[in-house]
């Protein structure tokens, strides 16, 4: 029995079909869902006068703000009646949702 599922959710088809399975497997026990989404890191970087990074592109941010809305539109089909978690970061996919994996405390599949 599935209670606590990872989603990694990128926007493909293949990542579609595994929030509906997710959803399917999470409903009938009450579990809940976590959906995750990985931005690419910004390619380039500068430092303010406060050692703070601060993107010198502007794409940056749409790239982001883009992968925010794939995670929204993901969240949005889940159904009102389980717990969903959302997460986005930025990095490098496979590390960041094998990290997410281990550490969340996640169901193994």
């Amino acid at each position: 029995m599935f209670r606590r599922l990872l989603v990694a959710f990128d926007g493909s088809v293949h990542a579609r079909r595994a929030l509906e399975e997710a959803i399917d497997l999470a409903r009938p026990n009450g579990g809940t869902l976590t959906v995750m989404t990985v931005a690419p890191q910004p390619s380039v970087w500068a430092f303010s006068g406060y050692d703070v990074p601060v993107s010198v592109d502007p794409r940056d941010e749409q790239v982001l703000d883009e992968y925010r809305r794939i995670l929204d539109r993901a969240v949005a089909t889940v159904p009102p009646d389980l717990d969903v978690t959302r997460i986005l970061i930025r990095g490098s996919a496979g590390p960041a949702i094998a990290d997410e994996a281990n550490a969340g405390g996640h169901d193994p599949s």
